[in-house]
């Protein structure tokens, strides 16, 4: 008995290597299309996607933290502060 090889795309392990290289790239152009349009949407918005605002004065007062804080600490302590909470 002859037997003879299948072509290469009918091969369960080559259209299952397909199938997963198919998926990575519809995951990929899905989140360009998500992020550009997050960053399209921010831009219209006047929207920036940095953390300066976080160098800001806090102006509030956290109860109990382990880290000293002081309400014209930067956000940025005020975060490490509430971060340090039990």
């Amino acid at each position: 008995m002859e037997q003879t090889n299948i072509p290469f795309w009918r091969d369960i392990r080559v259209l299952m290597l397909m199938l997963q290289i198919a998926f990575v790239i519809v995951i990929v152009v899905l989140a360009g299309i998500l992020y550009a349009n997050v960053v399209n949407g921010m831009a219209e918005a006047g929207l920036r996607g940095d953390f300066e605002f976080m160098q800001g004065e806090a102006g509030f007062e956290i109860g109990f933290a382990l880290i000293p804080f002081e309400p014209t600490d930067t956000r940025w302590h005020a975060f490490s502060s509430a971060c340090s909470i039990p």
